[in-house]
């Protein structure tokens, strides 16, 4: 038996080429279209939070339908579905207990509903005796409406259509972006519960989810085919993101996951190099373009061929000429501008849809690890500070205050990338009750990502990026490679977990439970994808990878003197 879920068409549009190798189709076997990604494993996650707050704050009294070994096991039903692609037998007594539930006009929530090979989980569901029709909800992690939600609404309606359920309604509730959480401890005030509910807003999308009807109809039709063998992926087919298996450079090594590592001869793991038009800084879309015309190599734009900017041109000529560019003058003023001691000050933060912490919004990231270095003169020994919080718990008043005082009153604060680390800075003094210290903080921060966005210098390798752990091994003889966290995402994604394992195991009510969904969907996870994906580094190992952050901005420095031509600093 042949299942087909929401994610396997979701996958199925936005890549047939991409669902085809994660779910490797086999006669009377294929893998579930799980996440192969951090990005999609967070996304699964808050939809989890997500749905389980939404459900609990809106059909707190109706029937879960989750089937009790999912229960048992903690994984949330947004989650579980996936096992039925493999276990079709699990189908059997999770819809038997939906197809009762709407026999019977009962409100639900979890309920799976069947169409031939179509699943689909409805989040909560009651009946409309005046309109003699349902009203069925969908619980979803943005916050605004999605191309991808009004998909899934679609998927919905059809699955409704093809059971002849009458529908009156569906919704689709999504995060308010400007409203602040009330904090664990408020919520757990029943006088506030309602409050919660402003965390969403609705959007009725029962006329967008049947305009999209016959696309939807078309993509199930086609995977429906290619399940049985039929050749629907023409040899032309590009998706719309131009993926990695897409890509026409990317055709003769597609079995390659990462384009991250270049090897010595210029290429990286994708058969791609830094002559692939797709590298072109901050203009992918103008790769795409070129690729269509033919155009794979940036050495061969020319003149009047597309609009490029100053800093695509700079990129182009160092490719051609194979020597790094280097604007000595505008560096030596960068440097310049510094003031001695220089303080090098990073943030680990984590965020959630649904954040345990009062005042924070939506996604909002909250601060939980900095790491400072303090540099007295240039190339000089630097000395770390670390500061670690607990996450899930509200210690940022106590983090401002170990702020003041190893940021002292002096001395330039060098930050890569200001915006998030002047966020983190303004966060931390509104807790701490002492906003003008903070921005006297941010008034002496300067970006040391600003001279390599700039362009004032630019090595071929860089391969159109500027980010921290694309130039430090370029520039320096130092990298991560020693380090147990792979990137930002990794950390924010470890730290939100162990913010999660906190409030589901410290506190009770209905963010403990959205907490433990969450942690659900990665226990199931947990056993398809490698542990390095699932967010699974210890604290130990964030700090850490913090205070690499910050030593890699001191070495940075340290080779900017050099490259300015200033070895006297």
């Amino acid at each position: 038996m042949t299942v087909l879920t929401v994610h396997d068409l979701l996958l199925w549009m936005r890549c047939r080429r991409q669902w085809s190798r994660q779910c490797r189709p086999k006669p009377g076997l294929r893998s579930a279209p799980v996440p192969q990604d951090m990005i999609g494993i967070a996304n699964l996650r808050e939809t989890a939070r997500v749905v389980t707050f939404g459900t609990g704050l809106f059909g707190g009294s109706h029937r879960d339908l989750t089937p009790e070994i999912a229960r048992e096991e903690r994984i949330p039903a947004v989650a579980y579905v996936l096992e039925t692609v493999s276990s079709p037998e699990l189908l059997s007594s999770w819809g038997a207990a939906t197809d009762r539930a709407l026999a019977d006009h009962e409100p639900f929530i979890n309920g799976l509903l069947r169409a031939e090979d179509l699943t689909f989980v409805i989040d909560l569901g009651w009946y409309h005796s005046r309109t003699g029709g349902w009203e069925l909800a969908l619980f979803r992690p943005g916050t605004g409406l999605r191309g991808a939600f009004e998909d899934e609404a679609a998927i919905c309606a059809l699955t409704c259509r093809n059971r002849y359920l009458p529908v009156s309604a569906i919704h689709l509730y999504y995060l308010d972006k400007t409203w602040r959480s009330s904090g664990v401890i408020n919520f757990m005030d029943a006088e506030g519960r309602e409050d919660w509910k402003d965390a969403f807003r609705e959007s009725n999308v029962t006329g967008k989810a049947e305009r999209r009807r016959r696309r939807i109809e078309q993509e199930i039709q086609d995977l429906r085919a290619y399940l049985h063998g039929e050749s629907v992926i023409s040899e032309d087919y590009r998706c719309r993101q131009n993926c990695r298996y897409c890509s026409r450079i990317a055709d003769t090594a597609d079995t390659a996951d990462t384009d991250d590592e270049a090897r010595a001869d210029g290429t990286t793991g994708t058969g791609r190099d830094y002559y692939d038009v797709l590298t072109l800084h901050k203009g992918r879309h103008i790769g795409r373009e070129l690729l269509s015309r033919g155009i794979r190599d940036i050495r061969d734009i020319e003149p009047g061929m597309c609009k490029l900017t100053d800093r695509q041109k700079i990129q182009i000529e160092v490719v051609r000429s194979g020597t790094p560019h280097v604007d000595g003058e505008k560096v030596r003023a960068f440097l310049e501008n510094l003031e001695w001691p220089l303080l090098f000050l990073d943030f680990e933060a984590y965020s959630q849809s649904v954040p345990p912490v009062a005042g924070v919004t939506p996604y909002e990231h909250v601060p939980v690890i900095a790491s400072i270095h303090r540099q007295d003169t240039p190339r000089g020994k630097p000395v770390e500070k670390t500061y670690a919080m607990s996450p899930g718990r509200d210690e940022r008043a106590a983090f401002f205050n170990w702020l003041l005082e190893h940021l002292e009153d002096r001395g330039t604060i060098v930050v890569f990338s200001r915006p998030f680390e002047t966020a983190m800075v303004r966060q931390l003094a509104t807790a701490g009750g002492n906003e003008t210290a903070g921005q006297a903080l941010i008034a002496r921060m300067v970006d040391l990502l600003h001279p390599f966005a700039a362009f004032m210098v630019y090595h071929p390798e860089q391969r159109g990026k500027v980010s921290l752990k694309r130039i430090l091994p370029i520039y320096t003889s130092s990298d991560y490679g020693e380090v147990n966290v792979r990137d930002g995402m990794h950390a924010n994604l470890s730290c939100t977990r162990l913010a999660d394992q906190v409030v589901a195991g410290e506190t009770e009510g209905l963010l403990a439970k959205a907490a433990t969904a969450a942690e659900g969907a990665s226990t199931y996870l947990g056993r398809r994808v490698p542990e390095h994906l699932n967010g699974a580094a210890r604290r130990e190992d964030v700090v850490r990878y913090c205070a690499m952050d910050t030593l890699a901005m001191v070495e940075l420095v340290d080779t900017l003197w050099s490259i300015a031509g200033c070895d006297d600093g």
